[in-house]
């Protein structure tokens, strides 16, 4: 029965995001299988989170039945719209080509180029079933979890209340999106179960990864999207965070599959990209503070286009901002979000400037006050010698260098915008004198900056390709078969 239980804890979240998804995707071909199940689970969960939270706001109680009655309720809304337009939840018979194609490898024919594909393939399969026996079978000892999200989570599921006393006292200025995701789970399941209360975080990563990959696929060969992919599946903090029940990972997926949809509709034009991009970045706004500035980085730069380049798609840059707003709603305009924190904090300093300063600067500084060279100093250390990053931000810059014309010729100028604009707004965080310390000992600018490595990789993925390859840019994704000519 706990098995059923599970099964279903991750089904209702999946079956609304896949309903949505189908619903904004009608009559596009090129969302894939892999493409809508991994959507699905990132909308489905973010969704769920906040409904829950809502539920909260309302004054009701966090049991099952009043959870579970309009996810379902949402549901069947959707199945029935689906149903009469004959709109597929799902491509069948593209999901049986997959199987067919699957059973035709002759692995006794290959070719090296195919043998690699097959290895790469398998070991991102690994790290996927490592990162899910991290998640579920080894003991948790990390202090997040085991003093913050975790504890909330429990104190969720076992009041029905998300803002308590106890809540509020643990969580401090962060969202709730993860300890509702693992609440989510144990109310399914009618029992606290701290373990498979994580599945939630490792099911982010896969569908991190298959995300990357299928975008990565629409402009790259399959040998050079896996290879980026296992860059990306390789990265030792990414992994660890996948693991544990740290917000850091659930942001890292939430703002990178947000800024990667916004960059394939400023390339493509295809509606269902920018509806994705905006319910992924709403959603981000939800699980850390940092999640607000990040959108509003990302709205910012799609202005910014739609100024210079396109002022007629006006209209989808206003739709963007309204369903972002939409869906974080109930915490963009809570009195502890990031909105509501800042325009506290300029309206003490404006009419008490003096308090403010002391509560700001306490007198005892284990790092001292913070600077620029120094904070950029910091940074840069960090960057280019942190082992989780190996080389990235190396490859990254000689890719501005060698490959500028590329980058300022295309929509990837900006993609290159979001991640110097996202590196600014680090910097200017650190100014803080507080959240200098913890920039100096390294507590906080690892995970802050692995909310955008996979962005990063994407776009060195995009930049070394077009620097090896010697294909035209229009024959890159496919490669059409030779028609042979007629015999006169």
């Amino acid at each position: 029965m706990l098995v059923i239980k599970f099964f279903l804890a991750l089904i209702v979240p999946f079956l609304l995001g896949a309903g949505l998804i189908a619903l904004l995707c009608r009559g596009q071909k090129t969302i894939l299988p892999l493409e809508r199940s991994a959507l699905a689970w990132g909308l489905g969960l973010g969704l769920t989170g906040i409904e829950m939270f809502t539920i909260s706001l309302l004054g009701l109680p966090l049991s099952l039945p009043i959870v579970l009655i309009p996810i379902l309720t949402l549901i069947l809304g959707l199945f029935i719209y689906l149903t009469i337009n004959k709109i597929r939840l799902f491509d069948l018979p593209e999901l049986v080509n997959l199987f067919k194609k699957a059973k035709r490898i002759n692995f006794s024919k290959i070719s090296l180029v195919q043998a690699i594909e097959y290895l790469l393939i398998l070991m991102i399969t690994l790290t996927v079933a490592y990162v899910f026996f991290d998640a579920l079978v080894k003991p948790i000892v990390d202090f997040d979890d085991l003093w913050r999200q975790g504890c909330i989570a429990k104190i969720i599921f076992v009041t029905g209340k998300v803002l308590t006393e106890q809540t509020l006292d643990l969580a401090g200025p962060h969202p709730f999106l993860n300890p509702l995701s693992q609440a989510w789970v144990y109310l399914m399941l009618g029992v606290w179960n701290d373990a498979l209360g994580k599945i939630v975080f490792a099911a982010c990563f896969a569908s991190l990864l298959v995300l990357f990959y299928v975008n990565l696929r629409k402009e790259l060969p399959r040998l050079y999207a896996l290879l980026f992919t296992y860059f990306l599946s390789a990265f030792p903090l990414i992994v660890y965070h996948a693991g544990t029940a740290y917000s850091d990972l659930m942001q890292t997926f939430y703002y990178s599959i947000g800024a990667i949809y916004l960059y394939r509709w400023l390339k493509d034009k295809a509606s269902p990209d920018i509806y994705i991009s905006a319910l992924f970045l709403g959603s981000g706004v939800f699980v850390k503070q940092i999640g607000t500035p990040f959108w509003g980085i990302a709205l910012v730069v799609l202005f910014i286009y739609i100024y210079f380049e396109q002022k007629r798609a006006l209209r989808s840059g206003v739709n963007f901002l309204l369903i972002s707003l939409l869906v974080s709603a109930p915490w963009f305009f809570s009195p502890n979000s990031f909105i509501a924190r800042r325009l506290g904090a300029i309206s003490t300093s404006l009419f008490g400037q003096s308090q403010a300063v002391a509560a700001v600067i306490p007198p005892n500084l284990p790092y001292g006050n913070p600077s620029l060279i120094e904070i950029v100093n910091q940074i840069a250390r960090r960057m280019f010698t942190y082992a989780d990053w190996q080389i990235l931000w190396l490859a990254f810059i000689l890719c501005l260098v060698f490959c500028w014309q590329y980058i300022f010729g295309s929509k990837l100028k900006y993609l290159l915008l979001i991640i110097v604009i996202n590196l600014t707004a680090i910097v200017y965080s650190f100014f803080e004198p507080q959240a200098y310390q913890y920039l100096v000992d390294g507590t906080l600018i690892e995970r802050m900056m692995m909310v955008q490595i996979p962005v990063v990789i994407f776009f060195v993925g995009l930049c070394v390709f077009n620097i090896i390859s010697k294909e035209p840019r229009q024959k890159i994704a496919k490669t059409p078969m030779p028609v042979k000519k007629k015999k006169k």
